[in-house]
């Protein structure tokens, strides 16, 4: 199935399998999971959350500091 990510104001098509999870996208386009937050719409989602057909993912980078 057909997706898009959006990541560092860069867009994305993916193919990916049918029953795909936000972890294995991450996975996909090589993002550490521990530096990112992914968001779908105005929804936050989870590593666990299964991705749909033509959806549009944004890997939105953490940034920390001290």
């Amino acid at each position: 199935m057909k997706i898009v990510v959006q990541f560092a104001e860069r867009k994305k098509n993916l193919e990916v399998p049918e029953k795909s999870k936000v972890i294995d996208v991450i996975n996909k386009v090589n993002v550490n999971p521990e530096t990112v937050i992914v968001r779908r719409g105005k929804d936050v989602l989870l590593e666990t959350d299964n991705v749909r057909k033509n959806d549009e993912i944004e890997l939105i980078r953490i940034i920390s500091g001290g």
